[in-house]
C-alpha cells in the first residue's frame, strides 16, 4: 500500500486525542451548538457524526435528546470520545471497526484530485509548487500501482463506529 501522510494514520489522531480536545474544544462547542440551533433536534430525532473526533458535536445532540451514531476513522479519537459519552450518562457504548476499499481505476485523476481535496492539502501542493508536486505525485502513483491487485490500485481504510444509548 502506498504510504500515507501523518494525517491519514489513525494511530497519529489517536496520539493526540486528549490535546485535540483541549486546543479545539472551545471552537468546536461554538460551531456544534450552532449546527444543533440550524438542525433544529427534537427529542429522538437521529443524528450521523461523521468524523466525530473527540465528540463535541455528537455530545451536544444527544444531551438535547437526539440518538446519535459517531464514527471516526481513530480509534484513540473514538476511546475518548466513548469515555466522554459515558462520563456523561450513556450506557451500552460500543465501538467497533469497519473497513471500507475503494479502487482507484484512474490513478493520475485521483492523485490530481487528492492534491486539491482538503484546504491544508491545496496549500502544501500550492507552496511546493507544480514540479515538486509532480515529483512527489509521481512516487505516489509508482507506490500506489506497486501495491495493485490485478493491476487496478485499491485503497483499504478503517474507521470506527460508536454507539451509545442514554
Amino acid at each position: 500500500m502506498a504510504d500515507l501522510s501523518p494525517d491519514q494514520i489513525a494511530e497519529n489522531w489517536g496520539a493526540i486525542a486528549a490535546d485535540y480536545e483541549r486546543a479545539f474544544e472551545g471552537l468546536s462547542t461554538q460551531y456544534a451548538a450552532h449546527a444543533l440551533r440550524l438542525l433544529e433536534l427534537r427529542p429522538g430525532e437521529r443524528v450521523l457524526d461523521v468524523a466525530a473526533g473527540t465528540g463535541t458535536f455528537s455530545l451536544q445532540a444527544a444531551r438535547a435528546g437526539a440518538e446519535v451514531l459517531a464514527t471516526d476513522f481513530a480509534p484513540g479519537m473514538v476511546d475518548r470520545l466513548k469515555a466522554r459519552m459515558e462520563a456523561a450518562g450513556f450506557q451500552s457504548v460500543t465501538v467497533v471497526t469497519s473497513t471500507a476499499t475503494q479502487q482507484i481505476l484512474e490513478p493520475e485523476a485521483y492523485w490530481a484530485d487528492f492534491t486539491r481535496s482538503a484546504p491544508p492539502l491545496a496549500f502544501l501542493f500550492g507552496k511546493l509548487g507544480p514540479e515538486r508536486t509532480a515529483v512527489v505525485g509521481q512516487a505516489y502513483l509508482e507506490a500506489l500501482r506497486a501495491q495493485a491487485e490485478d493491476g487496478v490500485p485499491t485503497l483499504s481504510v478503517e474507521a470506527c463506529i460508536g454507539v451509545g444509548r442514554a
